[in-house]
């Protein structure tokens, strides 16, 4: 046994540590109260640390297997505790001294021991903080004798039974109110298991009888039906869009979504029974006979509905609406419609361009066309979009030229017709017979006006512009046209064999109105030109624009 400064082991019981020695080092030298001191402190610590080591083990090994660790922190703690407080009385009762020993024997420990053992005693520490953060006294929910879940307070569950109560009727469609038999006990929990008002109304919701967590289908923010799987109601869903053909692309019309949601179960509907109800009409179709009188606008003010929406459900109806036909005016729309879009080609006719330019040798009000024109031809891309087969739409998505077209030029005659006080030649063939006396026929007489010769059929044009006052057959002349100048001047053409004007036609000079012939008293085909003065026949040719 080591021997002891004083030359003894120490026999003397201790209150606590601090005294005892303290009393016996100063009985002992003052040269080995210091190293004295310093190894009983030693001796207090490596005690502590020993048992908060322990304590810690049997804490961390024990939570690792156990659903109350605050209770097993607590009997940790009591174990710690009581251990320590062994530990103190074992060395006040000098049964284990082996730290009071000599200074140098003291100072030669090393502390590695010690810094261990505080290390383990943190860490015990750590280990009671880190479950007190995590864990928590609730209160344990017990609906009719089942735990449905833990709350942190008791009024979580009175506020969510008037919701749930509310919630329970909407879903049933009738008036519900829910009285359970709760009761309460209090409960170590893991607070990430404690339930908020939704939790425990999901809870409450889920044991009354007629309604169940089931898989919804919503159309429009409306529940239609449920099932207990997603796949029964999407395998329906699939078939309605497999009618239509692959090459396009098919979705519904109205807003779809299966959801998992708290429901009735009389929302459960057969695979049969679904695909029907999502098929069947929402809304009738709705025709009307045509009555006499009957318009398209009339109808469409009548019905309060767009022409071109009449237009679109009677493809081919014709103008006028024949009495007793059948106008399609709405169609039956299905609960659940299916849009259906596919990508097409066609050639379409590019319409040509009409370009007008002045002509100033036509008459005013005259055309005549220059270029003939034609059509061009483009290759279209587009989509043509339907629903339900009804109402179909083309949005083009790209098109490319294959032909371009060519523009009409139409020549628009600006030529006046009004009277420019100069008379020009009626006809450019050569005279046969000037103005004066003349013999014809055996019989000399006079010749008002200037023969002109041509073949049959040549075009007589109006000497100056006016009005046609006189156009047919007159005896001695034959056809005959008659144009008041406005000026006290009028021109006859006689003998003609076709006229083209009529009375009472404006002309301008130079216009074709007749064609040679050789009518009324005639020797053969010519032109019988007359100007006249205020009523009197004057000679033309001191009249005529030589120069024309």
């Amino acid at each position: 046994m080591a021997q002891s400064v004083l030359g003894r082991a120490p026999s003397m019981p201790y209150a606590y540590m601090g005294l005892p020695v303290n009393s016996v080092c100063r009985k002992a030298s003052r040269q080995t109260a210091r190293s004295y001191k310093l190894a009983c402190r030693r001796a207090w610590r490596e005690a502590v640390s020993a048992r908060l080591a322990r304590g810690a083990f049997v804490l961390a090994s024990v939570l690792s297997r156990t659903a109350s660790p605050f209770r097993t922190a607590a009997a940790a703690l009591v174990y710690l505790s009581a251990g320590c407080a062994a530990r103190l009385r074992h060395i006040s009762n000098g049964k284990t001294f082996t730290l009071l020993t000599a200074p140098k024997t003291a100072e030669m420990k090393k502390p590695g021991h010690l810094r261990v053992n505080t290390a383990l005693a943190f860490a015990a520490a750590g280990v009671l903080l880190f479950a007190a953060s995590i864990y928590r006294v609730g209160l344990e929910v017990v609906l009719d004798g089942e735990s449905i879940g833990y709350v942190s307070r008791q009024g979580i569950v009175e506020d969510s039974i008037a919701v749930v109560s509310e919630r329970a009727s909407e879903i049933l469609g009738r008036p519900f109110t829910i009285t359970p038999d709760i009761s309460y006990r209090f409960s170590i929990v893991n607070k990430n298991k404690l339930f908020d008002s939704e939790g425990v109304e999901a809870g409450l919701l889920s044991n009354i009888p007629d309604i169940d967590r089931l898989c919804v289908l919503i159309v429009n923010g409306e529940q239609i039906a449920a099932a207990w799987t997603p796949g029964e109601i999407q395998t329906v869903l699939n078939e309605i869009l497999a009618e239509y053909p692959s090459s396009g692309r098919t979705t519904f019309t109205q807003e779809v979504s299966i959801q998992s949601q708290m429901a009735s179960l009389s929302l459960l509907t057969a695979p049969d029974d679904l695909r029907a109800k999502l098929k069947s009409p929402v809304s009738g179709e709705l025709k009307i006979t045509v009555n006499e009188g009957d318009t398209l606008d009339s109808i469409a003010r009548a019905y309060r509905l767009p022409v071109d929406e009449i237009l679109s459900l009677n493809p081919g109806v014709a103008y006028p609406l024949a009495r007793g036909r059948e106008l399609l005016l709405r169609r039956a729309k299905p609960l659940l419609s299916v849009t259906y879009s596919e990508h097409v080609s066609f050639l379409e006719e590019i319409p040509y361009e009409v370009v007008y330019v002045d002509d100033p040798l036509l008459w005013a009000g005259e055309t005549k066309i220059v270029t003939e024109g034609s059509d061009g031809e483009a290759l279209v891309r587009a989509v043509n979009t339907s629903v339900d087969g009804y109402s179909p739409e083309t949005d083009e998505i790209g098109r490319l030229v294959v032909t371009e077209p060519v523009a009409e030029t139409i020549a628009v005659g600006t030529r006046t017709r009004e009277t420019t006080g100069t008379f020009i030649r009626p006809y450019y063939g050569q005279i046969a017979s000037n103005y004066g006396m003349r013999t014809l026929f055996g019989r000399r007489e006079m010749h008002y006006g200037v023969d002109f010769r041509g073949p049959r059929g040549d075009p007589i044009i109006a000497a100056d512009g006016g009005v046609v006052t006189f156009a047919g057959t007159m005896t001695g002349y034959g056809l005959v046209v008659f144009i008041d100048h406005e000026n006290g001047y009028k021109t006859v053409y006689a003998h003609s064999s076709k006229l083209h004007v009529r009375v009472g036609q404006r002309v301008g000079q130079g216009e074709h109105i007749a064609n040679i012939g050789s009518t009324g008293r005639s020797t053969g085909n010519h032109l019988h030109f007359e100007i006249q003065v205020n009523g009197v026949a004057r000679n033309p040719m001191t009249y005529l624009n030589q120069n024309n």
